[in-house]
């Protein structure tokens, strides 16, 4: 999704809720670092993903296909997607409208900050499938996509 995952967060397929085990929550997960989605999901399958239970940053994503391949083959791929993702810690939707308000105001009094936090720019209409893919495909062949 473009976000570093310093949140917690939720897969709920099936009825099941995947996350990291919190022992201080009351919500109970199955613990997702040691499921892999191939071994809950199925075809035309619709779940979500909820990225940061305090921005509650709400995904449905649905599978359309899956084939059998090669394991040294295997990857996820997007097919479709929207919008770029918005900026980590940006305070949930309304958090977000306000950011966007502000960047393109050049007058709003937050204008420069959140262009500078933004690392000088932001187009919330960019959407790059291809680049989306790349990560995915570092993901599937047991890479990382995230930079430290």
């Amino acid at each position: 999704m473009g976000w570093c995952d310093y949140h917690l967060y939720s897969f709920t397929i099936g009825g099941v809720h995947y996350g990291i085990p919190d022992p201080e929550s009351e919500f109970d997960c199955q613990d997702s670092r040691w499921i892999k989605l191939e071994q809950v999901l199925m075809e035309k399958l619709e779940f979500t993903y909820v990225y940061d239970f305090g921005d509650n940053w709400e995904h449905k994503i649905r599978v359309e296909a899956m084939f059998p391949v090669e394991e040294w083959k295997r990857f996820t791929l997007c097919l479709y997607g929207e919008r770029s993702c918005p900026p980590e810690d940006v305070g949930g939707t309304l958090g977000y409208c306000d950011f966007l308000e502000a960047i393109f105001n050049p007058r709003h009094p937050e204008h420069g900050r959140y262009l500078s936090w933004a690392g000088g720019e932001f187009d919330p209409e960019h959407f790059d499938i291809e680049a989306v893919n790349n990560e995915l495909k570092k993901l599937g062949r047991g890479g990382s996509s995230q930079k430290g």
